[in-house]
């Protein structure tokens, strides 16, 4: 296998998402366009702007609707292109995370001091994505500790996921046996309750509601899937990519309809 080729297929996949990203907007304008809600100008044989007549708020929503404004600076933005930089002694920690790590099921010692010294950068990027008030509440907690708690959760989920990565970039095998990571219920609620400072009966009701059923079956939006009688299983690319603050709004407007609907 080409040393190359993660990196060509990580630039493949990023003009294919930017490619939908941008035909999203378009599913939006052209319907609009069609039934005399927008305005199109033609600006060039590879540029049409639409635009209305509306007031400037819903403008506003309509920008962020179509990616730009908050979401689009973060998604061009330099820390998302390159990553959370880590200090010398995150990396130290990594690394002695990374030097325990063997075979094609990799194990290691839970990294505390790491997952707790990168939770702050994560949570700084959460305030940057989530748009709400954090004191709103979503009828057993609010949204700043929901913020919390998702940033732990992310915290956790990148640093498995770069361990598995510097891991093949090492030995040239994936270890496929360990991608997903596997924990029992109170596991997974005194490791994320911990890492974010949050008391344990609030995380283990988020974990709950963030838990696939028998009715919603995306791994974005219930990243939590149960394996056995207490394990639940994670596969960290869908915490990291997904959309947590409209994803636990769309959730909880269904299991809790009695708060969204006052």
């Amino acid at each position: 296998m080409s040393a190359h080729l993660p990196l060509t297929t990580y630039k493949a996949a990023q003009q294919a998402m930017e490619i939908a990203r941008n035909y999203e907007a378009f599913e939006l304008c052209y319907p609009m366009w069609h039934c005399n809600k927008f305005q199109a100008e033609y600006l060039s044989m590879s540029a049409v702007r639409f635009s209305s007549e509306w007031s400037e708020p819903a403008k506003r929503v309509s920008a962020f609707l179509k990616g730009f404004g908050q979401w689009h600076a973060i998604a061009t933005g330099a820390e998302s292109k390159a990553g959370i930089g880590l200090t010398n002694e995150q990396v130290r920690l990594r690394d002695n995370a990374l030097s325990s790590c063997s075979d094609h099921a990799i194990t290691y010692p839970e990294p505390t001091e790491l997952l707790r010294s990168l939770f702050t950068a994560q949570l700084s990027r959460m305030r940057g994505m989530f748009r709400r008030s954090r004191s709103l509440s979503l009828g057993h907690y609010t949204f700043d500790e929901f913020m919390h708690f998702y940033a732990a959760l992310c915290t956790v989920c990148a640093v498995h996921e770069d361990l598995h990565f510097r891991f093949w970039q090492k030995h040239e095998t994936y270890p496929t046996d360990s991608c997903v990571l596997v924990k029992t219920r109170e596991e997974w609620t005194k490791q994320l309750a911990n890492i974010a400072g949050i008391n344990a009966p609030k995380c283990a009701e988020m974990i709950d509601d963030l838990t696939l059923n028998d009715i919603y079956r995306d791994l974005h939006v219930h990243p939590f899937i149960l394996v056995n009688s207490n394990g639940l299983a994670v596969a960290p690319q869908f915490p990291l990519a997904s959309n947590a603050e409209e994803n636990i709004l769309h959730i909880l407007s269904l299991r809790r309809k009695g708060v969204f609907n006052n």
